[in-house]
């Protein structure tokens, strides 16, 4: 039985980028823990894609948008994938 997702966190590419290298090398669990979900949001969509992949290959909820991470339309996705959670932008508690 999967954890229930309770935060999804907004991740800019680069940042995720790197989370997900962090996660292939054994550093560290990154950003997101038991509970919780990513969105990565950058302009290149594959990119964007392997950020995603990368993170569920590790056992990370994860989705993506095409865009500009601060655009207020990712928050609404975050929100609709995964309903009824906290949603956050990286950097943010």
């Amino acid at each position: 039985m999967e954890t229930p997702v309770t935060k999804v966190t907004i991740l800019a590419l680069p940042t995720a980028a790197n989370a997900v290298e962090n996660l292939r090398a054994g550093r560290g669990e990154g950003r997101s823990g038991p509970g919780s979900a990513v969105l990565v949001a950058g302009p290149d969509a594959g990119a964007v894609g392997e950020a995603v992949a990368g993170l569920r290959a590790v056992g990370i909820a994860a989705a993506g948008w095409v865009g500009d991470p601060s655009d207020p339309a990712v928050r609404e996705m975050a929100a609709e994938l995964f309903p009824g959670c906290e949603v956050v932008a990286a950097g943010q508690p």
